[in-house]
């Protein structure tokens, strides 16, 4: 009887493991049913818009447009008047989403260029640009500076991205303005009615667009997907690597001891002239020039006079141009028909996201695009700086590394409509024109033109015409004295 009642119990006793083990594994089940939230990633954006002059050297050349920018932000750039303090100017800025974080160090550098402004106050130096040790929070520590009201960047501070302490300045962005020396290397030229985009630079091109102004206020547009990098840099890129993959591990061990044989060579043929240079100095010395020599613009317009130093005539423009031209890349651009400026804008916000922006980003950029790239009086190229062309020009180094980085650079290039060389030389024969009026309007026209304008000026000092010669002058000198 007592082994029966033991049996029962042992029996009862697995059957209840039995139905315990069923309920845990319908738990586990049920909760892996459950969705499970994942962090946010930190992801960092960067958005810039640069302004050129087809006939300039600088992105965001400090003469091309004036600082709109807050005044707390201690721009070097000459601040716009009052009735235009709410224009936007291109200025780029650096966003953070995602979870909240501290000492984080974000660094921007150069080869040659300037930050003009930045904020939050960072760190700078010749070459770099440094926000150490930074916080992003949704919330910010402290009151950020004031923003006068209705201000073109005010959307930004009711935007829901973090917040970026640094130094004790609190802003919902990063925010530079960046000069950097920059060769414009996209052109346009007329083809069968149509526009023919060139690009004689060592990189691809993306999302070139063409707006030219209609009298109904649209915009005839033009575009084109990519436009190659030249060939003669697809020729250099390509011995390159050749030159790279066809070494072998003798040459690659022979190398450097060539190099240091080639250096100390040089260096015993520096020392060997170096008492001719210093002879060459204390000759220089000796003719110093006059005190009454002329200098700065005077003395240049007199060089130019005398054929000293030669303008850029048709024969020395064609040349360099041919010369550029010849391994430049081309794409025929496709007319897309007239647009509202609506639509132009609405087409850059859909091609943002595309491209990793959010609405705070494809705003602010868009917002830059309606001011400097619709304008109601020229035809203005746009298009977006290849990536690798971008991390050349402007590294941006984050540390930590995010979990997400996206960066995008527009350049706004003004005075590319091929007809505008015509406008100016008919401007340039105005100037001595017998209506005074006349004579007027065209050097307030080509003041106005600035850079697009100093080829042409420079080559009407050497005019018979007095009238034209004096006007030329006046013109050149208030280019050339822009900040």
């Amino acid at each position: 009887m007592s082994s029966k009642c033991n049996w029962n119990r042992l029996r009862g006793m697995a059957a209840s493991c039995v139905w315990a083990m069923c309920l845990l594994c319908w738990s586990v089940t049920l909760a892996d049913d459950d969705p499970v939230e994942s962090p946010e990633p930190l992801t960092v954006r960067d958005a810039g818009v640069y302004l050129l002059s087809a006939y300039g050297t600088n992105l965001n050349d400090r003469g091309l447009f004036q600082s709109t920018l807050p005044g707390y932000t201690l721009s070097r750039r000459p601040s716009a008047p009052r009735k235009d303090s709410n224009t936007p100017s291109p200025v780029s800025m650096i966003t953070f989403s995602g979870p909240p974080m501290e000492d984080i160090d974000v660094l921007l550098e150069f080869d040659n260029g300037r930050f003009l402004s930045h904020w939050p106050p960072a760190q700078m130096r010749s070459k770099r640009l440094l926000w150490a040790g930074l916080s992003v929070s949704m919330d910010a520590p402290d009151v950020p500076a004031r923003m006068p009201d209705h201000h073109w960047l005010s959307p930004l501070r009711d935007s829901g991205r973090l917040f970026e302490t640094v130094r004790g300045r609190s802003d919902r962005a990063l925010l530079y303005d960046a000069e950097l020396k920059f060769a414009p290397h996209v052109t346009l030229e007329r083809a069968e009615g149509n526009f023919r985009v060139k690009n004689s630079g060592e990189f691809p091109v993306h999302d070139v667009f063409v707006y030219r102004p209609t009298e109904d206020g649209q915009w005839n547009v033009w575009s084109v997907n990519t436009v190659d990098r030249s060939s003669k840099a697809k020729k250099a890129a390509d011995e390159e690597e050749q030159d790279e993959e066809g070494e072998t591990a003798e040459e690659v061990f022979e190398k450097p001891e060539a190099a240091s044989v080639e250096a100390s060579d040089e260096a015993v043929e520096g020392k060997a002239s170096e008492g001719e240079a210093s002879d060459d100095s204390n000759a220089g010395r000796e003719a110093a020039p006059a005190k009454d020599e002329k200098k700065g613009l005077p003395a240049f317009v007199d060089k130019i006079k005398s054929g000293e130093l030669p303008s850029k005539g048709e024969g020395e423009d064609s040349e360099e141009k041919n010369a550029k031209d010849e391994g430049s890349a081309t794409a025929d651009a496709s007319e897309l028909g007239a647009k509202t400026s609506e639509e132009v804008l609405q087409s850059w916000t859909e091609r943002l996201h595309e491209l990793g922006m959010g609405d705070v980003e494809a705003d602010h950029t868009t917002t830059i695009l309606k001011t400097h790239a619709l304008r109601n009086a020229a035809t203005m190229l746009v298009y977006r700086m290849d990536e690798a062309q971008l991390e050349k020009l402007l590294p941006l180094e984050i540390t930590p590394y995010p979990d997400r980085l996206f960066r995008v650079a527009l350049v706004i290039v003004q005075d590319a409509d091929p007809d505008l060389q015509s406008r100016i030389d008919a401007l340039v024969k105005q100037l001595g024109d017998d209506d005074w009026s006349r004579r007027v309007d065209a050097q307030e026209e080509l003041e106005e033109l600035g850079l697009a304008g100093k080829p042409k000026l420079e080559e009407a000092l050497k005019s018979e015409d007095a009238e034209v010669v004096f006007r030329a002058e006046q013109v050149l000198e208030k280019i050339q004295s822009k900040p």
